[in-house]
């Protein structure tokens, strides 16, 4: 994509805003050296200009290959992992 055509990945908690380039792979772990959920991670995607198209491949490690204790949530950030694997937030 080109400057101005939008689909950057976004991480508002970090500051940074990563523009997507043809042949490029962003990878990154939401876990923090510890085993924590790093929320810091949290992200999103700055839509594309009309008429570009962005194409994303996402891969997921799910509890059952990867122990849940290797990714374990703050206690007192109001997120949690419930029995099925998947987060909630608590309001």
């Amino acid at each position: 994509m080109q400057e101005g055509e939008g689909g950057h990945t976004v991480f508002p908690m970090l500051d940074l805003d990563i523009r997507p380039e043809a042949g490029s792979l962003l990878m990154w772990s939401d876990c923090d050296s510890t085993g924590r959920l790093d929320f810091r991670t949290l992200h999103g995607c700055m839509a594309p200009a009309k008429n570009v198209n962005k194409y994303i491949l996402n891969r997921f490690f799910d509890p059952e290959h990867i122990p849940l204790r290797w990714c374990r949530t703050f206690n007192d950030t109001g997120f949690q992992l419930n029995i099925t694997g998947k987060w909630q937030h608590e309001i």
